[in-house]
């Protein structure tokens, strides 16, 4: 059994090889319209077109963020303000929070958020480390 790629319009064996399977369309016989070839052209073709309207990211990630801060959070992306509370960088954004009481306590840069959490949210070893790099590393 053969079928013409709807995209392409080549003629090929109908068979996993060439075509993905779909099982919610009786009509395609159990697979897809588009040959693999072509549906991942689209697909990447995709991608790429939702990468580059979304300043460099990816569209999947805009939707797993908005539904992390919602449910985490209750926030919605408009309430992330646009810099770091500590340092005042705009890069990626995060909430942070308290692992002891899981409550929110602002917002901060990844470089931040990092480092708190490599510090074990301890202030005493934060401003150990400033003073070493302040005294000892000059």
């Amino acid at each position: 059994m053969t079928r013409i790629c709807c995209k392409c319009k080549e003629e090929k064996n109908l068979s996993t090889e060439n075509f993905s399977r779909n099982r919610t369309n009786p009509k395609h016989k159990g697979f897809q319209a588009k040959c693999k070839p072509c549906s991942q052209a689209d697909s990447t073709a995709y991608y790429r077109k939702c990468k580059a309207e979304n300043d460099g990211i990816p569209p999947y990630r805009h939707k797993a963020r908005e539904y992390s801060l919602r449910h985490a959070y209750g926030l919605k992306p408009e309430d992330v303000p646009d810099n770091c509370q500590v340092c005042g960088s705009t890069e990626k954004i995060c909430v942070d929070h308290s692992h002891e009481s899981g409550l929110q306590r602002g917002f901060l840069c990844n470089a931040c958020n990092l480092t708190l959490g490599f510090a074990e949210d301890d202030p005493n070893r934060l401003r150990a480390l400033a003073d070493y790099l302040e005294n000892e590393c000059r």
